[in-house]
């Protein structure tokens, strides 16, 4: 049986076991290249024949604001709580005899 270590310059810091994969039966064939990418289209503010209008039509438009508009009722209705009630105002202060007056109206 063959030893699992490693020669002595492909050592690593953590005991990993390298795994050496046979040679494939078939050859490796390059990838083949992908199609070149569509340009980009450019946004005009005049239609041009060749390119489809990009606005969607209004009903579409209209349902989705609706749409949006249901989805934010919903979240504030659910996480909105409702201010809690106001505190009654305090009453007011009573004058009472053990007081003592306010310093500046003292006089000698």
């Amino acid at each position: 049986m063959a030893s699992l270590r490693s020669p002595p310059s492909q050592t690593l810091a953590s005991p990993t076991l390298i795994l050496q994969t046979p040679p494939l039966p078939f050859p490796l064939k390059p990838y083949p290249k992908s199609p070149p990418l569509p340009r980009p289209l450019r946004v005009s503010h005049k239609p041009s024949p060749k390119t489809p209008s990009l606005t969607p039509p209004a009903s579409l438009l209209q349902s989705a604001t609706v749409a949006a508009a249901a989805a934010a009722a919903l979240l504030l209705a659910r996480f909105h709580t409702p201010p809690p009630p106001s505190p009654p105002p305090p009453p007011p202060p009573r004058s009472s005899p053990t007081r003592s007056p306010h310093p500046r109206t003292l006089k000698p």
